[in-house]
């Protein structure tokens, strides 16, 4: 269901986006640099991007409306507040990528291997039986890896690709929130059905399931290298973020980095409160 969702989002939400964004981006160019095709090239796709020195900063109080509008809330204008918003998305796919090596490390990689699909043991624990994960065999570690671990790792960097080209193609500020809030529903779907569908008797047989540490994370203390090792995925995130939005983006291809200069004093004038 995730897959198809992902799918159907990004042909019929998505792309839409992108279209709608580079058009007002292409008549902006146009009109800012004199719509002489001597001051303009051809980018990715034959998108129009004015030659350097010819941007013309009064051109934009002749600018249609609709495109100024639609030109002012394009995201990349506004690099912080996208960014920020960038980066709570790929929070977002970092914990769950977190979450899903850490499933695979501690039943696939750690333990010993049984002969039998897998060993469970029960424990009396506060009155209660407790089923401890002792060891799964060669089959089972395969199937965990193929229908659990991979899936959720594709799904994961798919969500991660879709959410950021989808947030940088949302010509709104306001439905930048919204739309990452819409995401993070996507990406939790598989929760909705398993707390839906899944009956109480066996959530509770679950609750009560423990993995067997292994000896080396029982041994393992909190110190300078666990805390380096943690904060890899907050450095990842930051990375991703950055070499996105400044590198690797292709929403706006060859993007000029010249709306903010003229919209800021637009914006100023319309949306911001004064006081009296």
């Amino acid at each position: 269901m995730q897959a198809a969702l992902i799918f159907a989002t990004k042909v019929l939400v998505s792309a839409k986006s992108v279209w709608t964004i580079r058009k007002i981006y292409q008549q902006y160019e146009v009109h800012m640099y004199g719509g002489d095709s001597g001051h303009l090239w051809s980018s990715i796709g034959g998108q129009k991007r004015g030659m350097p020195g010819n941007f013309d900063a009064g051109r934009f109080q002749t600018l249609d409306a609709g495109v100024k509008e639609g030109v002012c809330a394009i995201p990349l204008s506004r690099p912080i507040f996208t960014g920020l918003i960038l980066f709570i998305w790929t929070l977002t796919c970092v914990g769950e990528l977190r979450r899903t090596v850490e499933l695979f490390r501690r039943l696939v990689c750690h333990g010993s291997t049984s002969s039998r699909f897998l060993r469970v043991t029960i424990e009396t624990q506060d009155s209660h039986d407790i089923f401890k994960l002792k060891t799964l065999g060669l089959n089972a570690r395969a199937l965990i890896t193929l229908l659990i671990v991979l899936p959720r790792l594709g799904i994961t960097f798919a969500l991660l690709e879709l959410g950021s080209r989808f947030l940088l193609a949302t010509t709104s500020f306001e439905n930048l929130i919204v739309n990452v809030l819409a995401l993070a529903v996507i990406k939790d779907i598989k929760d909705l059905i398993y707390s839906t569908v899944v009956s109480a008797h066996d959530k509770r047989e679950l609750e009560l399931t423990r993995i067997a540490i292994a000896d080396g994370d029982r041994r393992e203390r909190s110190s300078l290298q666990s805390m380096l090792q943690a904060s890899v995925w907050l450095i990842a995130a930051v990375a991703f973020v950055w070499l996105y939005m400044f590198r690797f983006q292709s929403v706006l291809p060859d993007y000029q980095w010249d709306v903010k200069r003229v919209c800021s004093p637009w914006i100023q004038e319309r949306f911001v409160e004064r006081s009296d």
